[in-house]
């Protein structure tokens, strides 16, 4: 059903954010601006490897609307660490989450602005994690 108003999307908003799982880290894949990119196939990756591994209680893929760094997709978040990835490809969907359930046992939380990584173009598919500064 369409929303009537500015009020009824902060409402929707409200309430989608109060069912979530705060324990439960989020991969967002944008599946918007990098279709080109085959952005719902890295998605279905990222499902795919979070059964494999049984993980669908700790880790959820969540696909969303444009990111921002369309020339750099597919472009991956993971929350609530708020790092973002780009030129992610299927081969890297292990490694990213593998850092994810570190950080997240580590207990490491996100704060501020998110930290981009430089991306995995031309890094091997076993890189360990985020290139970028933190």
């Amino acid at each position: 059903m369409p929303l009537g108003s500015l009020e009824e999307l902060e409402q929707l908003r409200t309430a989608l954010w109060a069912g979530r799982d705060p324990r439960r880290a989020r991969v967002a894949v944008c599946c918007s601006g990098c279709i080109p990119s085959h952005a719902h196939n890295l998605a279905s990756t990222f499902a795919e490897e979070i059964r494999r591994r049984g993980l669908e209680a700790e880790v959820e893929v969540v696909r969303t609307g444009c990111t921002g760094p369309c020339r750099r997709g597919p472009v991956v978040m993971v929350f609530p660490f708020r790092t973002c990835y780009l030129d992610v490809q299927p081969a890297h969907v292990p490694a990213i989450l593998s850092q994810t359930l570190a950080r997240k046992e580590a207990g490491e939380q996100g704060h501020g602005k998110a930290h981009v990584t430089r991306g995995f173009g031309g890094i091997s598919p076993g890189h360990p994690g985020p290139a970028g500064p933190r």
